[in-house]
């Protein structure tokens, strides 16, 4: 059986399985992953795997944690304040298709507040350093590292209208997918227009994002 991928990055996969089963569709052969899940299962498939330590973001925090700590204008930053820069940067990494580092460089330096852009940048730019030390690899990285790679799978391939995706994660789809996917719904997943989402079915499926503070969000 011909396997189906959907890309959804922003709901609960796991879950949305279970409302679609619950709505009496059959599931069998259906994917619904995260980018990061995605690009590590292509690599895997395509016998491409990285050789370096996949990090949680728990562990990147940590990372950027030791990042800042070595800048000036974050000083002793605690781990709340770290998780909210690592949000800040991952969703200006997120951005950039292509180049990485220009992207951001071109981004965040140009940005209104100077003094703080060229912190953040500078932290980017240590948190980089440790990886590449560490021989690890975030979630980022890895959907990079299919892209490079070029890891293209067999299988029908969509993105979810419900789940808006980065630039970067449109890369990673179309790259998978060999440019082959379309756009789907929850509705037409469940294959039945007269079957109703209710707002308690949506608020399970999705996967709220943290609130993060203008201070570390505001380039």
């Amino acid at each position: 059986m011909r396997n189906k991928f959907i890309l959804a990055p922003s709901m609960n996969g796991s879950e949305l399985l279970r409302t679609l089963a619950r709505k009496g569709k059959n599931t069998l052969a259906l994917r619904i992953m995260g980018s990061a899940e995605l690009a590590e299962y292509a690599l895997m498939c395509c016998g491409k795997p990285t050789d370096k330590r996949i990090i949680s973001f728990d562990e990147s925090v940590s990372l950027i944690q030791s990042a800042s700590s070595e800048n000036d204008y974050f000083g002793s930053c605690g781990y709340e304040d770290s998780a909210l820069l690592a949000e800040a940067v991952n969703s200006v990494r997120m951005l950039a298709d292509c180049d990485e580092e220009k992207t951001l460089e071109a981004t965040i330096l140009k940005g209104t507040f100077a003094e703080k852009n060229t912190a953040v940048f500078n932290v980017y730019r240590s948190y980089m350093a440790l990886l590449e030390k560490n021989k690890c690899i975030d979630n980022i990285g890895l959907i990079r590292l299919a892209i490079k790679e070029n890891a293209v799978i067999e299988g029908d391939f969509f993105c979810l209208a419900e789940a808006e995706l980065t630039p970067l994660e449109k890369k990673l789809l179309d790259t998978v997918s060999g440019g082959n996917y379309s756009e789907t719904s929850v509705a037409e997943l469940a294959e039945a227009d007269n079957i109703k989402f209710t707002q308690t079915d949506f608020s399970a499926l999705t996967v709220l994002p943290t609130k993060r503070r203008r201070l570390l969000t505001t380039f």
